[in-house]
């Protein structure tokens, strides 16, 4: 399972979370127009990086 957590400040008001929220949702549907080996390589390569920094 893939998880993003986010820690977003104590003092978070509605306008903030919306920008947040929306900027989020963009960048994630974004990244899925990339197809192919380029999306392979770029999840493998993400895959690597996180299992090495524990």
């Amino acid at each position: 399972m893939n998880v993003v957590k986010l820690l977003p400040p104590l003092n978070l008001n509605q306008k903030d979370h919306d920008k947040i929220i929306g900027a989020f949702d963009k960048t994630i549907a974004d990244t899925h127009k990339i197809g192919g080996s380029i999306w392979d390589l770029g999840k493998n390569l993400a895959s690597h990086a996180l299992k090495n920094k524990k």
